[in-house]
């Protein structure tokens, strides 16, 4: 053989050895695409959120073991959440009322939903009430109302009372069942 058919014979090797290898390196370049749609903008744990009036007041204060926020959803995912929202009386008083359940969801100055566990307690002294469960509420910050469709138990002094259909003005302190209610009474000892 001679020299050109063995540099011509040496270059096909060498080309089919090349070629080769970059087929086979392109299988591990391949680019994958990832929807980051779906993925959160953000997870913290420990969180605490307060939020404020025009007036510059304390509306609400959020405590969280775990918040997840969505920001193409405009979505915080919340464990283990604690919501606490100021009643302000017109003598200057302030009413606190908490709100904490296993998980919930809000969507920023709109409303809140907590799941699982809920409980209602006042942050104040002489309440009547002393604390109210639920398995879900949901939390309309613009009417500043607490709503249930739920079976809902309110435990006060002297009195345990059930229904759904609940409804807790916040701003005015008032509860109401509109469906099945059903109550009982203890007398205070003396």
């Amino acid at each position: 053989m001679n020299v050109t058919n063995k540099s011509i014979l040496l270059a096909a090797i060498l080309l089919v050895v090349s070629l080769s290898i970059y087929i086979y390196s392109k299988s591990f370049n391949s680019s994958v695409t990832v929807d980051k749609t779906s993925l959160p903008t953000f997870v913290a744990t420990d969180t605490n959120m307060t939020l404020y009036d025009k007036e510059g007041k304390i509306q609400k204060t959020m405590y969280s073991t775990k918040t997840t926020y969505y920001d193409n959803k405009k979505l915080y995912v919340f464990e283990k959440p604690l919501v606490t929202t100021y009643s302000y009386n017109k003598d200057g008083s302030v009413n606190l009322w908490h709100l904490k359940g296993e998980n919930g969801t809000m969507i920023p100055n709109k409303e809140a939903v907590i799941n699982n566990n809920v409980l209602i307690y006042p942050g104040f002294e002489n309440s009547s009430i002393e604390r109210i469960t639920a398995k879900n509420l949901h939390y309309d910050f613009k009417k500043n109302v607490i709503t249930s469709k739920d079976l809902v138990t309110i435990y006060g002094k002297g009195f345990k009372t059930e229904g759904t259909d609940f409804i807790f003005d916040v701003g005015k302190n008032t509860l109401t069942y509109k469906g099945q209610p059903n109550a009982t009474y203890y007398p205070e000892n003396n």
